[in-house]
């Protein structure tokens, strides 16, 4: 915990306006200190594996929109998406399965005739 305290606190004052984004698998660290000690926020606040928060994103701005889905690799961890601006809109996929009936060779040969 100390050496990521002073690490951010070399980061901003070392420069300035620049970003802080600590992320990662993060549950052996407490959130409430970490939070404390660094000034970052704690951006996701639902499940990322089974019932339990694992996957944590803090930052130095301020960032309000956070999706947590299935990831798509094999996983057990959900994956976390965290951007600023504007609510993305999640469109529903749908699967439609379609079957064709086989052709044979004689009607593939009337329909290549005519």
């Amino acid at each position: 915990m100390d050496d990521i305290e002073t690490c951010v606190d070399l980061l901003i004052t070392g420069a300035s306006g620049i970003m802080i984004v600590l992320a990662g698998d993060l549950n052996r660290l407490p959130e409430q200190e970490l939070v404390t000690r660094t000034g970052l926020s704690s951006t996701v606040n639902q499940a990322t594996r089974g019932a339990s928060c694992l996957d944590r994103i803090y930052v130095s701005e301020c960032y309000t929109d956070v999706k947590v889905f299935k990831s798509a690799v094999n996983s057990d961890h959900k994956a976390v998406v965290v951007y600023p601006g504007a609510t993305k809109v999640a469109y529903n996929k749908v699967n439609t399965k379609r079957t064709f009936r086989k052709q044979t060779g004689c009607a593939r040969v009337f329909s290549c005739r005519s």
